[in-house]
């Protein structure tokens, strides 16, 4: 094995990223490119939740994942056979096979990568089938890395942990909610992108907070590989994620977490739960107004969505946005949610390890996720 100098080691880590950041945005612009000759996995005409101009291309999860396989393929092999312990900040010890279990976790996203991209090509996978493949992927998790929920701090839910269908059963309906989650969040242009990138970001900072830093760095490469679509979906909307998009990345982000948690009893399992708040609040709650409210099915589309009625009642009502480009509108939703999600992660990583504190933020953003949705249904100042 060579050896490098530490300083050296961590530039070539940082060119690395940055060769995945190009990677991912140059095949991005080869979609978007191609999507001028041909209508293959663009999204339908209509839609309840369709707010952009155009027919466009929902195959950006494509360049996502592939430079995500290419990028983790080359640095794993890297690591293990050229020694440079800086492409996961630490050398490699006996017995530790962590990053082996971070590329499981890529080859646990298959099927629901797989399921998302047909839907994208064709529009005949119901969001049942979607959810089917998608626990697919956290179950082919569990047995390929052992990892699931394991704590939560809540003793009724940690007394069913103990048992192998309590495990199972948690840590099934969390992974595959989790990745549904990001899906329902994906409507404006860079919403859901800049979503994961926050959320990688956060999670990647705890991880360096407690010294794990091989999944600092699997949150690193995944806001890198993001990071080259976004700059062709936000603000213009050149492409977007689809479904075989918003469903991997949620499924790598929600894995982060447990990772996360499974390796360091510092971090409470409430800090990434905080992290992923809007996401898991916006699915919840639409969840109880459709089947208990509405009495409706729980898949069943609506523009109720709180980004949709923020478009709708602060964005498009607004003097001064109201006169911007509708594509620039579109965009400005994703900022709203990139600051609220902004405040929550800072604070999660000052108090990663009190799940008292956690759970006062949980309740809180609830409170004003409920109360700002009021006032938009009910036309009134969200200020007052």
């Amino acid at each position: 094995m060579l050896a490098f100098d530490k300083g050296v080691e961590i530039g070539i880590l940082t060119l690395s990223l940055g060769f995945v950041f190009l990677l991912s945005a140059l095949l991005t612009g080869l979609l978007v490119a191609l999507s001028q000759f041909s209508n293959l996995g663009f999204d339908k005409d209509g839609g309840i939740q369709k707010f952009h101009v155009k027919p466009t291309s929902r195959l950006g999860g494509v360049s996502i994942n592939l430079s995500m396989l290419l990028a983790f393929g080359y640095l794993f092999i890297v690591k293990r056979h050229i020694g440079l312990s800086a492409f996961f900040l630490i050398p490699r010890t006996k017995g530790n096979d962590l990053d082996l279990s971070l590329m499981w976790i890529l080859v646990a996203s298959l099927p629901v990568f797989i399921g998302g991209l047909i839907e994208d090509l064709t529009h005949k996978v119901t969001p049942k089938k979607r959810l089917i493949m998608a626990t697919m992927s956290a179950l082919l998790m569990i047995r390929l890395t052992g990892v699931g929920v394991e704590r939560t701090d809540v003793l009724p839910i940690d007394w069913l942990l103990g048992f192998s269908l309590g495990f199972y059963g948690i840590t099934l309906f969390v992974v595959a909610g989790f990745t549904n989650a990001c899906n329902i969040i994906d409507g404006f242009h860079g919403l859901a992108s800049s979503q994961i990138m926050l959320m990688a970001f956060f999670l990647s900072i705890m991880s360096c907070l407690v010294q794990q830093y091989e999944l600092a760095l699997f949150g690193a490469l995944i806001i890198v590989s993001t990071a080259g679509f976004f700059v062709w979906n936000w603000p213009w909307g050149k492409i977007f994620l689809g479904d075989c998009g918003a469903y991997v990345l949620g499924f790598w982000v929600v894995s982060l977490g447990l990772m996360l948690v499974h390796q360091s009893k510092e971090i409470s399992p409430f800090a990434p739960i905080v992290v992923g708040i809007y996401p898991l609040t916006e699915t919840l709650f639409s969840m109880y107004r459709r089947s208990l409210l509405r009495g409706g099915s729980v898949d069943e589309a609506d523009a109720l969505h709180l980004h949709s009625l923020i478009f709708r009642r602060m964005i498009k009502q607004s003097k001064k946005l109201r006169v911007l480009n509708s594509n620039v509108q579109n965009a400005c939703v994703s900022a709203y949610f990139a600051l609220s999600t902004g405040v929550v992660g800072v604070l999660s990583c000052f108090f990663y390890s009190s799940t008292p504190i956690l759970v006062v933020f949980l309740i809180s953003y609830i409170f004003s996720y409920w109360h700002l949705f009021r006032r938009l249904t009910q036309f009134k100042s969200v200020f007052r």
